[in-house]
């Protein structure tokens, strides 16, 4: 930013914009044309008419306040309304069975529909196998605790197992060849690919009812695409994009979205280490549901509720056995 505008006059200085759908350069000259000058004292209706009309989005735009009644105002919030009906009962939400009683209690019902789940922790604590349980689980049907749709996998480490599909769809009783026909499996092999595969997903989701998208690691590319320090702003702007398009697509089509993550160890005095969710702000300013695995005992593992606006900060134990995440085994 500082070489590229010492090159150029400071009549022409280059400003960023930071905007939560579009990061923009505008040029300070761009901002002259459109600024108030200082012996204008009144703004014409004309000219505001005629700047409307030829609204450039990469300038900014100058609004001028109005004063509303609370009859004229478009929309009141309603807490009542939102969240009982008339009969003074509770909405049900929307989830999905993670296969797991204890953890659907958790929960309250399983992944969440329409908000993005992550799920992270060390090695061996049952990432993976918690998202090829969701794979199978999500094309249940909905008064089954499914989603009653297809489940769309993005693998970019090359851990999806299609033979565990099927064991899998065994124990909850499902055909297995129309399970693994239900899954749409893609391999990802840098960030720019795995960005534009949402973009397909799209069209795709057009002609299918889906219930699921699964992004198994999220972070795993942005690590070896973005490995230098000076390139932690880059790989934030690039995940928050891919993240950004992910909601948009979950709330669009009413589907549920899980992602694993990764762990970073951070130095913490001269001898403790703590450990954190690798880009912990930014996916956790995108996600609703933050789930934390840990291994335990033998084959019990722990499930934590690392963050989340509606739940408590509580966790139980699990296990992981032929047919996928399933509750542990008394100790």
């Amino acid at each position: 930013m500082t070489s590229s505008s010492s090159n150029k006059s400071s009549q022409d200085n280059v400003i960023f914009s930071d905007d939560d759908s579009l990061q923009l350069f505008i040029r300070e000259s761009e901002l002259q044309e459109t600024s108030f000058k200082e012996n204008d004292k009144i703004i014409e209706d004309e000219e505001i008419l005629r700047n409307e009309k030829n609204h450039n989005p990469r300038k900014r735009k100058f609004e001028v306040p109005l004063e509303l009644n609370d009859e004229e105002l478009p929309f009141k919030f309603d807490a009542e309304r939102l969240f009982f009906s008339e009969s003074n009962e509770e909405i049900e939400k929307n989830s999905i069975t993670t296969g797991s009683r204890t953890i659907d209690k958790l929960l309250e019902g399983g992944i969440e529909v329409g908000s993005i789940t992550e799920l992270f922790g060390e090695s061996r604590t049952g990432k993976t196998q918690f998202v090829h349980t969701l794979a199978v689980t999500c094309q249940l049907p909905i008064d089954s605790g499914g989603g009653g749709g297809k489940c769309l996998f993005i693998d970019t480490e090359g851990t999806f197992r299609p033979e565990r599909l099927l064991t899998i769809a065994q124990r909850f009783g499902m055909n297995p060849e129309e399970v693994l026909d239900n899954v749409h499996y893609v391999r990802v092999y840098n960030t720019e690919h795995q960005k534009k595969i949402l973009d397909k997903a799209r069209s795709l989701m057009l002609q299918n009812q889906f219930a699921l998208i699964v992004v198994d690691c999220v972070t795993s590319l942005y690590r070896t695409d973005f490995p230098e320090v000076e390139e932690i702003l880059i790989r934030h702007k690039h995940l928050k994009s891919f993240l950004r398009r992910l909601q948009n697509l979950i709330y669009e089509y009413n589907i549920a979205a899980v992602v694993t993550n990764q762990i970073s160890s951070y130095p913490k005095g001269p001898t403790k280490t703590i450990t954190k969710p690798f880009a912990n702000s930014t996916i956790g300013h995108s996600s609703t549901t933050r789930l934390y695995l840990k291994n335990y005992l033998n084959n019990t593992r722990i499930c934590q509720i690392y963050s989340s606006p509606s739940l408590p900060e509580c966790s139980v134990f699990y296990s992981i056995n032929n047919g996928g995440i399933t509750d542990a085994k008394d100790n």
